[in-house]
């Protein structure tokens, strides 16, 4: 396959796979609704404390999914056979960008969120890659240096 052709196929499995995601995500679990005070004219909101915690919920949650799904996908293309290269960069490429949208979707409530949620997901996500790439580029080693 040409490598504009693998590059493309690459991103548009990347761009797919993010948009899926976010909107699957939005269809099965909808963020909790601000309260609104005031008359129908003027509107003004105020987070109240259950909302306030409803939403560092939410966006703990958001950022759990996203966050699995994406390291989920990154392990998955560095897993993939070689000669699957351009489905290997677009779930790279994906789990990147989904892994960057968990952490958008947290947002100011990343500090109430905590490390509690964050650390294991990286950690676990950092190892998964680190040995599965590990792996991967010892078994091109070895082949290499038994084809010649």
């Amino acid at each position: 396959m040409n490598l504009v052709i693998k590059l493309a196929y690459g991103v548009a499995i990347a761009v797919l796979m993010v948009l899926t995601v976010v909107f699957a995500i939005r269809a099965a679990y909808e963020p909790p609704d601000q309260p609104r005070y005031g008359d129908p004219s003027r509107v003004y909101t105020r987070p109240t404390p259950q909302y306030e915690e409803d939403r560092q919920d939410y966006h703990r949650n958001v950022f759990l999914i996203a966050g699995l799904v994406g390291l989920g996908s990154m392990a998955a293309g560095v897993a993939l056979a070689k000669r699957l290269d351009a489905l290997r960069l677009g779930l790279i490429l994906g789990g990147v960008a989904t892994f960057i949208y968990s952490f958008s979707q947290a947002g100011e409530d990343i500090d109430d969120i905590g490390t509690t949620a964050i650390l294991p997901v990286a950690a676990v996500g950092l190892v998964a890659l680190l040995l599965l790439g590990y792996r991967r580029l010892a078994e091109g080693d070895e082949s290499a240096s038994q084809g010649s």
